[in-house]
């Protein structure tokens, strides 16, 4: 399926990209996590915060074909 991922804060950094155009075999979440992981080893997804659709997610959904992921880092206050 084809998925578009946008990149916001230190992922846009760490990618070198805004977003991205991908052909995924993965079905869920958590795989397209790995997906990231594997391309990109510098990212840690214990610090992602995820949308799909412009949802944010907490759990496992499955994905659907055109769906729009964003990645985004926690914000922090003070």
């Amino acid at each position: 399926m084809r998925l578009k991922i946008l990149y916001f804060g230190i992922f846009r950094d760490i990618t070198g990209k805004y977003s991205e155009i991908i052909d995924f075999e993965g079905k869920y979440l958590v795989d397209l996590k790995e997906y990231i992981k594997k391309k990109y080893p510098e990212i840690a997804d214990d610090n992602m915060i995820i949308s799909i659709n412009f949802r944010y997610v907490e759990n496992n959904p499955e994905l659907n074909e055109n769906d729009e992921i964003a990645i985004m880092s926690p914000v922090n206050g003070g």
